[in-house]
């Protein structure tokens, strides 16, 4: 008899510390969980006057649960100033997705960037383009960052 009661108790405790692991990962994901990405294409964008030109590419994607808005984004240099997505010829947003994105679960918002501009402009700071970072800054205050590859 007590063996009975030490193996239930036993399976009792077992699920009952599963059932609050799970718990736990339920709420941590119930909310917005935004994910960035950097990369570079391998073939090159056209701009509307047929002009060829290569980018940076910035991806959000929203793995949780909820919704969540992309208010800003951009690359920051090492002294927290950062390059305005709006410079550059052509400027990003002719291609970019427009601000605020509204990221709903599951989705991704993209936005790009000249490489020839961001190039020009680590050479005016004399900095490497691996120290820079890219950033998007969300509706709720959180930033989210990663380094360009």
């Amino acid at each position: 008899m007590l063996t009975v009661t030490l193996v239930l108790a036993v399976v009792g405790t077992v699920t009952g510390v599963g059932s609050l692991g799970w718990q736990i990962i339920s709420f941590q994901r119930s909310g917005p969980v935004v994910k960035l990405r950097v990369g570079y294409p391998q073939m090159p964008v056209h701009d509307k006057n047929g002009n060829l030109f290569y980018t940076v590419i910035v991806s959000a994607f929203n793995v949780g649960r909820g919704p969540i808005t992309v208010s800003n984004w951009g690359i920051r240099l090492p002294d927290n100033d950062y390059l305005d997505p709006t410079f550059g010829n052509p400027p990003a947003s002719e291609f970019s997705d427009p601000l605020p994105f509204r990221l709903e679960s599951g989705n991704c918002g993209t936005w790009f960037m000249s490489l020839n501009d961001i190039d020009k402009r680590c050479d005016e700071y004399c900095i490497r383009r691996k120290d820079l970072i890219a950033f998007v800054e969300l509706a709720d205050g959180t930033v989210r960052e990663a380094p360009l590859p």
